[in-house]
């Protein structure tokens, strides 16, 4: 079917947000648009927890799910390096992979989107939980050792299950044995597993404490501020779209400052990474990181980016001396410098000053007219309609449960294919799309549950669905009466994000170490 011929948007008299008239959409999108489907089921009385999860309705229960999992994957590992086992070893890895992922990227999504900082706090050490029992499990050598003796080419080794493996069964083994050596447990040696745990332990501790330091807000001195704003105010980000040169460059200069204990963290971070990859048996962090990527190693990464930036180069010069530099001389020209120190050479762009005037050419081309056309609802009957002419998909919004979900704004999708005839979904996306105050500047998407087959001991297996949750920063409406409009940018991330989703929706793998986008080495970023 030729592209041309998809039919992205229904037939409807779409008008822009100056004009009274409302376009006329489908469910869904009116749920995203004006949220005037009901998009919480009043009239169940059960509460339940994050994500439908019953236990996860307090910030404490988190370490309650930390020492359920811990015991889980105890009872599995036992099982794993039993000599009776009936079960594929990699079957058995798989269901404690999916048993720690479950939990950590829960965790991690919500340490990153939940509004409450208790909560924030408690996903967090939970995250912190979790990865240390990961890099416990990564050196220990019985599990290791059984996993190898599986994957041996000689069948006198292996146990009876795991004669049986066919070539999924190998490939996923292989990368669980892989992962293992990472974490140099190969190397038998007690020492240096004992220091690999503890580096790693520091390093997420480190990373998580960076991270923290890197979204904190900075407060801007009342002196340097113009009558835009009266008083001091609290920055998360510069104002870079400020047509103030003077404001931009000293908000850039105010958010950018040294913070206090950042430098410090940070070496301890590279410092922590740097013993983890020495003792696992790697020279650097770097080549560790990159073994089994698509760059394969730092010289390649190194390489690439050179090359990169040759091919630029001249292409960006030109591109700033033609269209941008002109808009830096007319904003500088304009506007009184307050007296601070700014940027008196006009024949260069600063740091500060790149985002304003790559926003001011857009407008010059007047795709800000676009974005009346470009409503939240609009854009998403878009994903809906690619999707079922592709995929033979459809999307609903449905009602969340009471505490399911952990901001009113989260919309909850799920995802249902024409194929199969089920009333049940093949999937489930939860969308955090609206900004708001102290929600993380990124679009990103967080696979809370993966796919994968259940074996439960008869011919007829089941099938865990994926679970979802897509991040955005899009502005909220100013009223309730008018949907949330998105520049071509949100678009384009949008339909990005939504591929990742439907990546992990039609993936359909054995095993959710492999499925969506868990699979190592993926060339491109899928897109509807």
């Amino acid at each position: 079917m030729a592209w041309f011929h998809l039919p992205l948007y229904r037939s409807f008299n779409y008008v822009s947000r100056r004009l009274s008239t409302r376009a006329k959409l489908s469910p869904l999108a009116d749920a995203f648009n004006y949220h005037s489907l009901e998009t919480k089921d009043e009239h169940l009385n059960k509460t339940t927890g994050l994500f439908g999860h019953p236990v996860l309705t307090s910030p404490h229960s988190f370490q309650s799910l930390v020492e359920s999992t811990i015991g889980e994957c105890h009872v599995l590992c036992d099982e794993a390096t039993s000599q009776t086992r009936v079960r594929k070893i990699v079957q058995i890895l798989d269901d404690l992979s999916d048993t720690l992922c479950r939990v950590a990227d829960l965790s991690d999504c919500i340490r990153m989107l939940h509004p409450d900082e208790a909560y924030r706090y408690s996903a967090l050490k939970a995250c912190q939980s979790i990865g240390q029992l990961v890099e416990e499990l990564n050196t220990n050598s019985k599990l290791y050792n059984a996993s190898v003796r599986a994957n041996s080419s000689s069948q006198v080794d292996k146990l009876i299950p795991d004669t049986h493996m066919d070539n999924v069964d190998k490939r996923v083994l292989d990368l669980f044995v892989a992962d293992f050596e990472l974490s140099g447990v190969q190397l038998q040696d007690p020492c240096r597993h004992e220091q690999f745990v503890r580096a790693a332990s520091f390093a997420l501790n480190y990373g998580a404490k960076f991270i923290e330091g890197c979204h904190s807000t900075v407060a801007f001195p009342s002196k340097y501020t113009t009558k835009s704003y009266s008083n001091s105010i609290e920055l998360v980000h510069p104002l870079s779209d400020h047509p103030d040169p003077s404001i931009r460059l000293s908000t850039y200069h105010a958010y950018y400052a040294p913070v206090e204990g950042q430098e410090k963290c940070l070496e301890q971070l590279l410092s922590a990474r740097h013993e983890m990859a020495q003792a696992a048996g790697f020279e650097n962090y770097a080549k560790r990181a990159t073994l089994y990527s698509l760059a394969e190693t730092p010289e390649n990464v190194d390489e690439f980016l050179q090359h990169v930036c040759k091919k630029l180069r001249p292409i960006s010069t030109k591109v700033a001396r033609k269209h941008l530099l002109p808009i830096i001389k007319n904003s500088y020209g304009k506007t009184k410098m307050h007296n601070l120190q700014t940027n008196c050479n006009t024949n260069l762009i600063w740091p500060s000053d790149l985002p304003y005037v790559v926003g001011v050419k857009r407008q010059a081309l007047c795709s800000h007219y676009l974005t009346d056309y470009f409503s939240l609802g609009a854009c998403m009957e878009g994903v809906s309609q690619l999707a079922n002419c592709l995929f033979g998909l459809r999307l609903d919004v449905v009602p969340v449960q009471p505490g399911e979900v952990w901001h009113p704004s989260v919309i909850k999708v799920h995802v249902y294919s024409d194929k199969n005839n089920s009333t049940e979904p093949i999937g489930i996306v939860y969308c955090d799309l609206l900004d708001r105050p102290g929600k993380p500047a990124q679009d990103c998407h967080y696979t809370i549950r993966g796919g994968r087959c259940i074996d439960n001991g008869s011919s007829n297996r089941s099938y865990q669905s994926p679970i979802i949750t897509l991040q955005l920063t899009i502005s909220p409406p100013e009223s309730n009466s008018k949907p949330p409009l998105l520049s071509i940018g949100q678009v384009e991330n949008l339909f990005h994000e939504w591929g990742h989703a439907l990546h992990s929706m039609l993936a359909r793998t054995r095993y959710q170490h492999v499925t969506g986008t868990r699979i190592w080495k993926i060339v491109i970023h899928y897109r509807c």
